[in-house]
């Protein structure tokens, strides 16, 4: 083999690499939104409780992860979201699942983008493969 050939190959080589990283990069972007798309789904169930209990309940509330304190549930109706930069606003219930399903949806469009781009990597590798055979 020349050695413009064998350079080519390791190009070819350097490049499947490459492509390599760049599918286990967006393998770890999927799992991200997978569980995204988990907490989300946990999230609607959620709202959907509350709307099924009524004030007065006494209920666990979370203080931090697995710490948890006694406390009467007094609203069905509103909920309190964290908007970013440390502002809370209410929202109806209905509000917040809505605000939800749009997070669901564009987690969905984001998740389906990824797996058409990890596709087009693996076969961008499956023809360097071929090529370097």
């Amino acid at each position: 083999m020349d050695d413009a050939k064998q350079q080519e190959q390791m190009q070819k080589y350097m490049q499947m690499q490459q492509l390599d990283q760049q599918i286990k990069q967006v393998q770890k972007q999927v799992m991200m939104l997978d569980e995204q798309l988990q907490d989300l789904q946990i999230t609607e169930q959620a709202l959907k409780e509350v709307q099924n209990t009524k004030p007065g309940t006494s209920i666990l509330s979370p203080v931090s992860n697995g710490i948890f304190i006694q406390s009467e549930f007094k609203d069905n109706k509103n909920v309190s979201i964290n908007v970013g930069a440390g502002v809370v606003v209410k929202k109806s219930i209905p509000d917040a699942q809505k605000l939800i399903q749009k997070q669901v949806e564009e987690v969905k469009r984001i998740h389906e983008e990824m797996l058409s781009n990890m596709q087009d990597l693996t076969k961008q590798t499956e023809m360097l493969q071929k090529e370097i055979k």
